[in-house]
């Protein structure tokens, strides 16, 4: 696991663990603790939540469809004792280990296609794409080495083209037999 990984979720415990202590704390007092809470709540999750918010982005680390849904439900007063942070870090973390080449990459894009489609047909085409994925990582086949100085389209060619593999005396190797 990657330190930056380790920092964020840290950073995303300490931000849910802050504001339900304190809002947990505040609720003793009688009468206006339950203002107090939900404002200092707030306040810290808007303030620290955006700091958090700031690094998955620039890290390239924000999930395009829980992202919205977090941010949101982190900073509604009321419910934003949900581990709402915590949430946001993981669906980044997933999101940015489909990225890395492997067994681990496949993983994280199997799991991160499971999590965000919704039409099962999809969803099963996902695991078959991810299953041949898998399949061939484990049988040993080496992957193929890409020119970085030849063009997509003729790295393609050579892939697809036809081996020439024609023995200069093929008619003379082949003897018939003859009829009785």
């Amino acid at each position: 696991m990657k330190p930056l990984y380790v920092f964020l979720l840290l950073w995303a415990v300490f931000i849910t663990g802050l504001a339900d202590g304190i809002s947990w704390a505040l609720m003793a007092i009688p009468g206006i603790g339950f203002i107090l809470a939900l404002a200092i709540t707030f306040c810290i999750n808007a303030t620290m939540g955006a700091g958090l918010l700031f690094l998955l982005i620039s890290q390239g680390m924000y999930h395009p469809k829980f992202g919205p849904a977090t941010v949101i439900g982190g900073l509604i007063p009321g419910i934003n004792v949900l581990p709402f942070w915590i949430g946001l870090v993981v669906a980044g973390i997933v999101h940015d280990m489909g990225n890395e080449k492997g067994m681990i990459g496949e993983v994280a894009k199997l799991a991160d296609n499971l999590q965000s489609t919704k039409n099962p047909l999809s969803r099963a085409r996902s695991v078959m794409s991810a299953s041949k994925d898998m399949r061939r990582l484990t049988e040993g086949r080496p992957p193929q080495i890409a020119n970085d100085n030849e063009p997509q389209n003729e790295r393609e060619e050579k892939a697809r083209s036809p081996l020439n593999l024609k023995s200069p005396r093929m008619n003379d190797d082949i003897q018939y037999a003859k009829a009785a």
